[in-house]
């Protein structure tokens, strides 16, 4: 019995700590659950932009940018701050992507970040960007999330536990019962032992009190003593008969009297005491035996239930994997039809954009409007370079095999990206190739190598990354940039398939894929061709006409004259004509039309590669003193193809009044000419003042050559022309 107890308590211990534990990964799991839901609900249901646990956000980070710092598939935990210093880590927001980067400088609200295992700095970000920085890393805890606290995963296992849980209960209580049974089976027949042991003993006792001659307790005792007594008996007969006759009956019948006393004073209790002491070595004996059968049939009924387990769960499995291969069939035959049904409607859609551009574009210049909110463009070449980059953006995803961005993928796709812009909108690399296509190539070439040579990382696939982007970047060069000018649509639809299909040779595309790529490449150009065009459309006015006069002594080089279609006597009072026109405000209002103009042409020439043309604008001598309007003709043009291409032309007498800005214009990127048509009053600080130009403008005709030999430099570039009809305002500027 007392080994029963132990038993039992072993088992209830055991018992506890198991249910203790899985209560506790069933509690733990939960709660991980619990937050997971909670995130969802406040991305994708109230729209957030980032879940927030009472000021603090955690996100997982996909890239080795701030190696050694922080890795790839790190956690991040994110405090909402305000309080931004230098070498903080912080996470902030950037064309709809999450970026956690250092901070090294930091002007006015204004923040540079950059990865610290990247090579270059990050574009300017301000407060409105920052979700926070950055207080606790936990190291690998994107692995974790990825097979562990996934929300499906996360949901089987607590299911799992549970069930796991209620069997385990179930088996102990049916052991317990089992083994309460066999206890009880066992007190029972111990109780029926005792009794019958002790109503025999109590029997025998009042004999033996009764008649102390009556030799039948010997026989009884003898019996229960088996072979030892036995033994004894047959001594005692042998004494018996030794004895000697010759004593008379009554001494020997004292002598037995006095030696049955002797017994039944010395050996009764003995015999009592052995008695009960073999009864209970044999109650004991049973014991054992109960106890080791009670143990064979728990050890039986255990295996038996083990054996009826792995049997069911072996039909569950069958069951199982027949019902999933009834479930795949299925969800291939309807996977196929969703494909056709998709396919069709891909093409339906694809049909009606086309046939309707406006609406194609109405509904891109949306999403554009909305992934860019609350960041502003400099100016219309900006915009239209952004509009650029999400179009390549948008192909890259089309063409990439892959989910989503891998490790350093982010950097390598942006610097390929500038790349391919700056050579094609901008015309970086060797100029002095024979094609434009060949020019970028070698430039986006010379940017791969760079990248490869510069990378100090541990990434042992970084190369094979920057080839994969290389040729992607290669094949919309070639989709882009080859001359299909006189051929028909189908022609062009062919030759877009074969090139794709070169490109996909490596990756085993099938010919539904590529022309599903092709069309959608097809439906991409149209509808960002379209939202170009109607950015540059809202800067045109059919209320002036901007004319180009060409140099005579300069190749693709021409003067800017506004000419309005309107009298300015129907927009401005004839009071306010006479009364301000010598000051200038007609014309500095005309300057911003001018510009406007002057943009929709240079970023034609961005587009078609006429990356020589330069263009002569003569700003108001009035507006350089009018700093609100003056930086808002800066804004305009302050792009660096509009810088190299545009050149403000300014007389002598205001490059006198406005020296300081005008050097400080140059030292940012901007250039000047000077015009001469009249002769030099005062000479003096000449050659120092014209060092402040680019170059000079002298109209022969009007002034001596000689004396301007002589003030002005050899290696000076002059060009001897006459200006006066080339830009417009030019003769009410100089004699003001």
């Amino acid at each position: 019995m007392v080994d029963n107890d132990m038993k039992d308590n072993k088992m209830n211990k055991k018992e506890k700590i198991i249910n203790y534990a899985l209560n506790i990964l069933i509690g733990l799991f939960s709660i991980v659950l619990v937050v997971s839901v909670y995130n969802t609900i406040q991305i994708r249901i109230f729209k957030n932009d980032c879940s927030n646990f009472f000021g603090y956000s955690v996100f997982e980070v996909q890239t080795n940018s701030m190696a050694e710092y922080i890795n790839s598939n790190d956690w991040i935990i994110v405090k909402k701050t305000d309080k931004i210093k230098l070498d903080d880590v912080v996470t902030f927001k950037e064309d709809n992507e999450f970026i956690t980067h250092r901070v090294i400088e930091k002007y006015n609200g204004t923040y540079i970040t950059k990865g610290d295992a990247n090579n270059s700095k990050d574009e300017p970000i301000d407060q409105s960007q920052i979700i926070g920085k950055v207080v606790k890393v936990l190291p690998g805890f994107g692995i974790i999330r990825k097979t562990l606290f996934n929300k499906e995963v996360l949901f089987v296992l607590i299911i799992t536990l549970l069930v796991i849980n209620m069997m385990y209960k179930k088996k102990n209580t049916d052991i317990r019962e089992l083994v309460e049974e066999e206890n009880d089976n066992t007190d029972s027949i111990e109780n029926v032992k005792e009794i019958n042991t002790l109503e025999k003993i109590e029997n025998n006792i009042k004999l033996i009190d009764e008649d102390p001659n009556n030799i039948d307790i010997n026989d009884f005792i003898n019996k229960r003593m088996e072979e030892e007594k036995e033994t004894e008996e047959v001594v005692e007969s042998k004494n018996e008969e030794e004895m000697d006759t010759s004593f008379d009956d009554n001494y020997v019948k004292v002598i037995k009297e006095e030696e049955l006393e002797k017994e039944k004073v010395i050996e009764e209790p003995e015999t009592k005491k052995d008695l009960i002491e073999e009864i209970e070595n044999n109650i004991e004996s049973k014991d054992e035996e109960f106890v080791e059968l009670d143990d064979d049939i728990l050890t039986i009924d255990t295996d038996k239930l083990e054996q009826e387990k792995l049997e069911t769960e072996e039909n569950e499995k069958i069951i199982a994997e027949e019902e999933a291969k009834i479930e795949a069939k299925k969800a291939e035959k309807e996977a196929k039809l969703k494909a056709i049904e998709e396919e069709k409607e891909r093409k339906r859609i694809e049909k009606e954009l086309l046939n309707q551009p406006e609406q194609l574009t109405q509904i891109t210049l949306e999403k554009l409007q909305e992934k860019r909110k609350g960041k502003k463009s400099k100016n219309i070449i900006d915009k239209i370079m952004y509009v650029k980059t999400e179009q390549l953006n948008e192909f890259i995803d089309l063409v990439n095999d892959e989910d989503k961005l891998l490790v350093n993928e982010f950097t390598i796709k942006n610097e390929l990206t500038k790349a391919y812009i700056d050579a094609k909108f901008y015309n970086e690399g060797n100029s002095k190739k024979k094609d434009d296509l060949s020019r970028i190539k070698d430039y986006i070439y010379q940017i791969a190598d760079n990248l490869n040579s510069e990378y100090k990382g541990q990434d042992t696939k970084y190369s094979l990354k920057v080839e994969k982007y290389k040729n992607i970047f290669e094949l919309i060069l070639t989709l882009e940039c080859s001359d299909l000018s006189g051929m028909q649509n189908a022609d062009i639809r062919r030759f877009y398939i074969r090139t794709i299909t070169e490109y996909g040779k490596d990756k085993n595309w099938e010919i539904n894929k590529i022309e599903d790529i092709e069309s959608k490449y097809r439906i991409i150009q149209k509808k960002y061709i379209g939202v170009i065009e109607f950015l540059m459309k809202n800067l045109d006015t059919k209320m002036f006409t901007l004319e180009f006069n060409a140099l005579k002594k300069e190749k693709n080089c021409y003067g800017l004259f506004l000419k309005h279609n309107i009298d300015f006597d129907k927009v401005y009072s004839e009071d306010a004509i006479n009364d301000t026109y010598s000051n200038g405000i007609i014309a500095e209002d005309k300057m911003i039309v001018l510009i406007n103009l002057l943009l929709i042409q240079l970023i034609k020439d961005m587009i078609l590669g006429k990356f020589d043309n330069k263009y002569i604008l003569n700003l108001p001598g009035s507006i350089y003193s009018k700093k609100n309007k003056f930086d808002n003709v800066l804004k305009m043009l302050s792009d660096k193809y509009a810088m190299n291409n545009v050149i403000f032309l300014i007389d002598y007498d205001d490059l006198l009044k406005n020296k300081e800005i005008i050097k400080e214009c140059r030292k940012n990127g901007y250039k000047f000419a000077l015009i001469f048509n009249k002769d030099l009053s005062d000479t003096k600080g000449f050659k120092t003042n014209i060092s402040l130009v680019d170059k000079i403008y002298i109209d022969k005709d009007n002034i001596k050559e000689t004396k301007f030999n002589e003030l002005i430099p050899k290696d000076f570039d002059v060009i001897y022309e006459d200006m006066t009809n080339k830009v417009g305002d030019l003769d009410e500027e100089v004699s003001s």
